[in-house]
């Protein structure tokens, strides 16, 4: 992207940093989620593979300390409001599941 953008190249280690996290953190959330797929099944494995992202973008309010408020969501286009109902009925179900399933052993 650097060389497409007429930008300078990073310094070596940087660059090579980068790719050792990205490899790292890649290989750790492909070995939790075949985890994930053994314990939970394939369909709730999935829900809980599905709201990640979400979860990331909450959790990175506090730790960048960004200012958030509920009335964005209230200017957000439809699509996006959907989109949240949906990920919090998914994750509703989810965890349900996984009480109930807990309580039936």
């Amino acid at each position: 992207m650097a060389l497409l953008t007429g930008q300078s190249l990073p310094r070596p280690t940087i660059l090579i940093a980068t790719l050792l996290l990205g490899l790292v953190s890649y290989g750790v959330s492909l070995v939790l989620d075949m985890r994930a797929l053994r314990l939970l099944g394939a369909a709730r494995e999935a829900g809980f593979f599905s709201i990640a992202p979400f979860v990331g973008a909450i959790a990175a309010v506090p730790i960048l300390g960004e200012q958030w408020e509920i009335n964005m969501l209230m200017h957000e286009p439809p699509a996006l409001r959907r989109d949240a109902k949906a990920t919090r009925a998914g994750l509703a179900s989810c965890t349900h599941r996984v009480r109930s399933d807990r309580g039936s052993s």
